[in-house]
């Protein structure tokens, strides 16, 4: 889009909010909002001259440099005291920018440009999500889209502030549309600028046709926490970090369940299966971590769990743990939320402030939803997701917290003939 000179303020030093850029025209869902590109802003920032008529609106020769370009177009810096106000932030797009808030000191917005052919997405920052999702407009994304690299939205993401990273500058994009097959993509920080990337698809899902209200009022039995179930029959149960129970519902609503249990729009408040995580941001075992088990206090299931200061700081929720007793634990099974790994620190359970000193971390392959995958006519279990024995049948193939492959007896003897 071309920069619209009429609907943003550029303040000089003179003035209530002095080398402020504001953004002033219609909002998001308006008759005409704007959207402008950084390179655009940083041009127009070169010849601004807004209305004079009081004397504060404009910038001229007399005034100092505003803004530069860092080497490309898709990374700006504001100079000389002048900062955008986060309105001006969800009107600009294809960019980077770094600048130093009179309030919050040194910022940075990262670009985030989208690719795949979602029409809403979400964004997981610090282990939240993002409640303000300004970039699903309808009139924000047909400004932004370009159909021909298969964009679908572009927007800044607020990532430094008061002069630290957030969560080192890592973000979650989710696609959780009920009705679709769910996509998460990570950024990973670091120190590039410019526009970073998520790639998240949302094709139709044909195994999840039935009804949200429909399969809402269903009823199931997830039984949180480390379980056994003998899965494969042979007399010695596997262990799991969850265990569902049909509850006589079919194979396909059980799956369309799950989904439903952590779709786009969804209740923060926590619900059964989801291990006190708000279920937007749930996404089941991300990381299994070896630790010699050290105080008195005993591990809950769920829990939050934290580790290390500083640098080596991080938080998780803990999922299950093969002994909650304490001293007998060896390995926690965890959702990685912020900051870094454990390594050789020692991990706190909030609960009971057991704690742990960690060794190996493996991260598990994620399965969205957290269930596993539908065949149609089958469930194929996700890693560590155990099914009641006697709902079995439901079951082709699945995984249990070892990485294990078992499969459910008649499948077996199927397949032997």
């Amino acid at each position: 889009m071309v920069f619209n000179h009429l609907d943003w303020t550029i303040l000089r030093s003179t003035g209530a909010n002095p080398f402020e850029i504001d953004y002033v025209g219609d909002a998001h869902a308006g008759t005409s909002p704007s959207y402008a590109t950084g390179i655009e802003l940083h041009r127009a920032l070169q010849d601004f001259a807004d209305d004079q008529a009081d004397g504060t609106e404009e910038i001229s020769i007399v005034d100092q440099v505003p803004s530069q370009r860092g080497g490309v177009d898709t990374n700006i810096t504001l100079i000389n005291d002048y900062h955008i106000t986060p309105t001006a932030a969800e009107h600009l797009y294809d960019t980077s920018i770094s600048q130093v808030h009179p309030v919050n000191g040194a910022q940075i917005y990262d670009g985030i440009q989208v690719f795949g052919n979602s029409t809403s997405i979400q964004v997981i920052q610090d282990g939240a999500r993002l409640t303000n999702d300004f970039w699903n407009e309808t009139k924000m994304i047909a400004a932004v889209e370009d159909a021909t690299s298969s964009t679908t939205h572009r927007f800044m993401v607020l990532v430094h502030d008061s002069g630290v990273d957030i969560d080192g500058r890592r973000l979650i994009g989710t696609q959780r549309v009920y009705g679709t097959t769910y996509t998460e993509f990570l950024i990973g920080g670091g120190t590039n600028r410019g526009n970073n990337v998520l790639a998240l698809k949302a094709e139709s899902n044909l195994n999840n046709q039935t009804a949200q209200g429909t399969i809402d009022a269903l009823t199931f039995v997830i039984t949180e926490g480390y379980v056994g179930i003998d899965a494969d029959g042979n007399g010695t149960p596997e262990n799991y970090y969850v265990e569902w129970d049909t509850n006589g519902n079919t194979k396909n609503e059980t799956y369309e369940y799950s989904q439903n249990m952590i779709r786009e729009g969804v209740s923060v408040t926590p619900v059964n299966g989801t291990f006190g995580l708000d279920p937007n941001i749930f996404r089941g075992i991300t990381h299994s971590v070896a630790i010699t088990d050290l105080t008195s206090g005993n591990w809950a299931e769920p829990e939050a769990i934290s580790w290390g200061s500083g640098a080596t700081a991080g938080t998780g929720q803990l999922l299950a743990v093969d002994n909650v007793t304490s001293g007998s634990a060896t390995i926690l099974y965890m959702q990685h939320l912020t900051g870094v790994l454990p390594s050789a620190n020692t991990i706190t359970g909030a609960t009971n402030s057991a704690t742990g000193t960690a060794g190996l971390v493996t991260g598990q392959v994620v399965s969205i939803p957290p269930l596993g995958a539908s065949t149609g006519s089958n469930i194929k279990g996700a890693y560590g997701v155990g099914i009641e024995e006697a709902d079995l049948a439901f079951v082709l193939v699945g995984q249990d917290v070892r990485g294990d492959t078992i499969q459910e007896p008649a499948i077996v003897r199927n397949h032997n003939g």
